[in-house]
């Protein structure tokens, strides 16, 4: 079963969403807590309400992006963050398990 967690802040906690860098970056300004989503044997990470709340989106929709979008320059290699999804997060199943355990945790932790 998919959960959102809500975690105390270490410093291996990577921002993958907001660079194309495939490793993550630490964020700019560390916050106390993250969020943690465990679903078919992976975690994804999410620095803040914003990047749970585009998950949540992206998850949501049947037809996703494509993932070669706007790449920065002279990096052909470099993807968004969800053309880096690990392998089986995308199937029909696990797919309906992160939307709704995003949509549980974003009426428990942010909608008041």
């Amino acid at each position: 079963m998919a959960r959102l967690y809500k975690v105390d802040y270490r410093d291996d906690h990577m921002d993958y969403m907001s660079t194309y860098n495939e490793g993550g970056v630490p964020p700019k300004s560390p916050p106390s807590h993250v969020y943690e989503l465990r679903v078919a044997g992976t975690t994804l990470v999410f620095i803040n309400e914003q990047q749970v709340r585009e998950a949540e989106a992206y998850f949501s929709k049947k037809l996703r992006p494509l993932t070669g979008g706007p790449n920065p320059p002279y990096e052909h290699y470099w993807h968004v963050w969800y053309g880096r999804l690990p392998k089986g997060v995308l199937k029909r199943t696990n797919r309906e398990k992160i939307q709704k355990a995003l949509s549980n945790g974003i009426a428990e932790f942010f909608d008041d």
